[in-house]
């Protein structure tokens, strides 16, 4: 409970004294968008990084050679826990952006930070929006603005651990179509650093596994077609593999 209001109170203390990084990002976007956007992922980088500290995490990346040095991509994971976007984001290499639900965009300061690093607002109620968004991601992503990562699941999944919600695989369907690679992200155990002990932050071991990229460009119509069935399959399968790794 005690590293929980610690971690709120430094929260706050930091979308508070960053504010003034914030203005200097917006400046500098006027004359150079990626500067600016390098200055959003470094100081969102900062802050994860304590809050992975603060809760004590121990991580264990599998696979990450898979994750591209000069290629954008779209990261596509299984979701337990907020922890999940904060753990991802502190190690991908490139810029990685995040759709996320319109009310986080509503969060004064933190909504600037999530502008730099280049995170999509949908409305799951408003399907044209919806549309809109995701269409832009698959643009940037191809057009090599900067990673993006979803959550076909479209929520956090407080089943069973190993297990994966339906995929809502629209969005799948249009980066596979836009042909984005996509990597496949396995993550174990996450939702015990947090949400399984709500309020408590708990040191936990996590495992982050990254599949091998699945490049849609190349692939036939009808493989494009079943793009969700085959990335949560691989999920699936990795999550299998981290059965009694903890």
């Amino acid at each position: 409970m005690l590293r929980f209001i610690i971690l709120i109170i430094l929260v706050v203390f930091y979308l508070i004294i960053t504010i003034p990084l914030q203005i200097v990002a917006l400046i500098i976007s006027l004359f150079n968008k990626r500067a600016a956007m390098m200055i959003g992922k470094a100081a969102s980088k900062f802050g994860f990084t304590v809050a992975k500290l603060m809760a004590g995490v121990d991580v264990n990346y599998l696979h990450d050679e898979n994750i591209p040095d000069n290629e954008s991509v779209l990261y596509v994971g299984n979701h337990r826990s907020y922890y999940d976007i904060i753990l991802t984001q502190i190690h991908c290499k490139d810029l990685l952006g995040f759709v996320a639900k319109k009310e986080l965009g509503l969060v004064p300061s933190l909504n600037v930070w999530m502008y730099f690093i280049n995170c999509k607002f949908i409305d799951r109620k408003d399907m044209k929006q919806s549309f809109k968004v995701l269409t832009e991601m698959c643009e940037d992503v191809v057009s090599g603005k900067g990673s993006m990562m979803i959550f076909p699941e479209g929520t956090r999944n407080r089943g069973k651990e190993g297990t994966v919600l339906k995929f809502h695989d629209a969005s799948l369907k249009m980066a596979a179509k836009a042909g984005c690679t996509i990597i496949p992200v396995a993550l174990s155990n996450t939702q015990n650093v947090f949400e399984a002990r709500f309020p408590a932050l708990t040191p936990s071991k996590v495992i982050i596994e990254y599949g091998e990229p699945i490049r849609t460009k190349d692939m036939p119509a009808d493989e494009k077609k079943k793009i969700g069935e085959t990335v949560k399959g691989r999920i699936e399968a990795m999550l299998k593999s981290h059965e009694g790794m903890f």
